[in-house]
């Protein structure tokens, strides 16, 4: 998306940004970075919750193993395979109470798990094969705080279905008409949102609630969009190309509306990634100057580059370059560059002051 800011350049980018924040509910809070101790290995922010616990994954010996970072101490997440050296662990998101899912190998296939603290389980696949599942693809994309899970199975055709996962039992969500559709995430209500197929080839974001599927639509004229993240008011984030063929960009669904996510002062093209419970939203930014792009922060009126919302100190020391997760404090998951060596870390930004707090939002209706 472009904006009269688009030809800014960074250098006065800080101009426009203390400009824009009068126009929002509050000045936005400063950050400052933590980086929690994964080494010195490729790493990637998966998930972060309440407590600041953070998913990630980390490359040993260069397989792909997720980690769950609490108190300072990361600990590898255990595989579903019988050899927990060689085989990835990949996570996808995380609870309040630390349960972590994601995609494991099986002795037969890839599947997904869920992470209790304690043990990993073997969330299974659709019963359709000759042994109950187990040559048969799934993922695990979601987790509310009841312990469901939703992600999508492979199906005895070859296709790939949504799923709820409840207390061991795995149900076939529909599509939109097409023969595909994917969960990726779901709320403390049970709503769940993703992406499927149309009667007309497309692929389109959906909600599940009350067992009703709803085509949430595109921006614009496009012909996809993805629903990545819900928070329990009911408000949801994804991506959707605004023409034909076009890269997709952020939006906000509430209200029976989808809307653009708008650009930080001096950037274009935004993707989101998560919503939290005040309705704040994080994602990635391409801005000009390097490294060209940026993790951002909407508050529901104005967008900011996070690298201008750092602490002195931390500005100096760091490069936001996407946001990956944010929880209800406004602390935020994020992979940075450093200034110093170049080394790309994740980083935890924790505000330095309150952010507005969710009871003072409008409550969801269900």
């Amino acid at each position: 998306m472009s904006s009269i800011f688009a030809l800014v350049t960074r250098t006065t980018t800080a101009t426009c940004f203390l400009l824009s924040a009068s126009t929002s509910f509050a000045e936005p809070p400063r950050y400052t970075v933590s980086v929690p101790p994964l080494g010195s290995a490729y790493q990637y922010p998966i998930d972060l919750n309440k407590k600041g616990q953070i998913v990630a994954e980390v490359a040993d010996r260069n397989v792909l193993i997720a980690h769950l970072c609490s108190d300072r101490i990361c600990t590898p997440i255990p595989t579903l395979a019988n050899d927990q050296i060689n085989n990835p662990v990949y996570a996808r998101a995380m609870n309040d109470a630390g349960w972590v899912v994601g995609l494991s190998p099986t002795k037969e296939s890839m599947h997904g798990f869920m992470f209790d603290g304690s043990a990993t389980v073997d969330l299974g696949a659709f019963a359709e094969d000759d042994c109950g599942g187990c040559s048969l693809v799934s993922y695990a994309n979601g987790i509310n705080s009841q312990g469901q899970v939703v992600g999508m199975s492979e199906t005895v055709d070859g296709n790939f279905r949504a799923y709820r996962w409840t207390a061991g039992v795995m149900k076939k969500l529909p599509t939109l008409g097409g023969a595909y559709s994917q969960a990726f995430a779901i709320n403390d209500h049970g709503h769940i949102v993703g992406s499927a197929s149309t009667r007309h080839g497309e692929t389109h974001a959906f909600l599940l609630r009350h067992g009703e599927m709803q085509d949430l639509g595109v921006l614009g004229t496009g012909d996809f969009s993805e629903a990545l993240a819900i928070n329990n008011r009911g408000q949801v984030v994804g991506n959707s190309a605004t023409v034909i063929g076009g890269t997709p960009e952020a939006f906000l669904y509430e209200n029976g509306v989808m809307t653009a996510v708008p650009s930080p002062p001096g950037a274009f093209s935004v993707t989101a990634y998560d919503i939290n419970a005040n309705g704040w939203v994080v994602g990635s930014t391409y801005v000009t100057g390097f490294p060209n792009y940026a993790g951002y922060v909407f508050d529901g009126v104005s967008a900011y580059d996070l690298n201008l919302l750092l602490s002195e100190s931390d500005q100096g020391d760091w490069l936001v370059m996407s946001a990956k997760s944010i929880n209800k404090k406004g602390q935020i998951a994020a992979i940075g560059q450093s200034k110093k060596d170049n080394t790309r870390k994740v980083l935890l930004l924790t505000p330095t002051s309150p952010v507005a707090n969710a009871s003072n939002g409008a409550p969801y209706a269900d």
